[in-house]
């Protein structure tokens, strides 16, 4: 995979998706209404001060919009506005990630000036397949002429219903396969390495992202799906690169800072945390 010059690489896309700013400020006061009342009859208590701290700021961002400078920017959806959403969830508590437009996050902003920099994802007739999409992100990409696109979800929102571990899709049909967050769900996740690598045409690649300890060398499993990580049964340490690569690919981690300048990180929100490139080996 070639980077280009950051000056001359393009952050969005030229469909991009239209955005909702009423629409998302009422789904994430449902969200964050919902995460506060389970959390107080769990009795996190913190999660809910956290939950309310969000909540309370919600009307005043909204209000910011109104007679605030244009600083901050989607590139997903086009959104532009003085500031990013909180995202407050039981296990996370961030101050400015969620896109008010279209509800998608500062990692997949990232993931799409990415794919943009360094990938052939949006060349005509490339096939995708995402497992476990954001729907503003999913959105995005269905609208891409020529970019055979296809989402899938366990339980979620998605195009189809599905099992990362035993996929319907054939083998080496797809030149792309997207797991963002997802690998820290799945009980067998080697299982869930195999099955994207079998569906991966020879030369594919899959574009992966997990939360990452990187104090921590390596990764730890959960006895259990832990209620106060997000339900994740395993917290990945900094060995993480390696558990890919021994499903045998080839992995190349990249963050935006990597590609783009500092201004422009900032002002679309970007997430600096590294997405691996997995592609898949061919024997020697």
């Amino acid at each position: 995979m070639t980077f280009i010059d950051s000056t001359q690489t393009p952050v969005r896309l030229p469909i991009v998706i239209r955005p909702h700013p009423m629409k998302t400020s009422v789904r994430m006061t449902y969200r964050l209404l919902r995460h506060i009342f389970r959390s107080a009859r769990s009795g996190d208590l913190d999660f809910v001060r956290e939950g309310v701290v969000s909540l309370v700021r919600m009307p005043l961002l909204t209000m910011h919009e109104l007679v605030g400078s244009d600083v901050r920017e989607c590139n997903i959806c086009g959104w532009t506005g003085p500031n990013f959403y909180p995202n407050t969830g039981p296990g996370y508590h961030e101050r400015s990630t969620i896109c008010p437009g279209c509800m998608c996050q500062d990692r997949h902003r990232s993931l799409l000036a990415l794919l943009l920099a360094t990938t052939t994802l949006f060349a005509s007739g490339t096939r995708a397949i995402e497992v476990a999409p954001m729907r503003g992100f999913e959105s995005l990409l269905r609208s891409q002429p020529g970019l055979d696109y296809t989402s899938f979800d366990l339980e979620r929102h998605a195009m189809e219903r599905g099992d990362i571990t035993a996929m319907r899709f054939p083998s080496d049909s797809a030149d792309y396969f997207i797991c963002f967050h997802v690998l820290e769900h799945i009980p067998d996740e080697r299982l869930a390495l195999a099955e994207i690598r079998r569906v991966l045409k020879p030369g594919g690649a899959a574009v992966i992202q997990v939360p990452v300890d990187w104090h921590v060398p390596a990764t730890r499993e959960y006895l259990a799906p832990d209620p106060r990580d997000v339900g994740h049964v395993r917290r990945h340490g900094a060995d993480f690169p390696e558990r890919i690569a021994s499903a045998g690919f080839d992995v190349i981690g990249r963050s935006v800072v990597d590609v783009l300048d500092p201004a422009i990180v900032t002002r679309f929100g970007m997430s600096p945390e590294p997405i691996f490139f997995a592609s898949v080996r061919t024997p020697s």
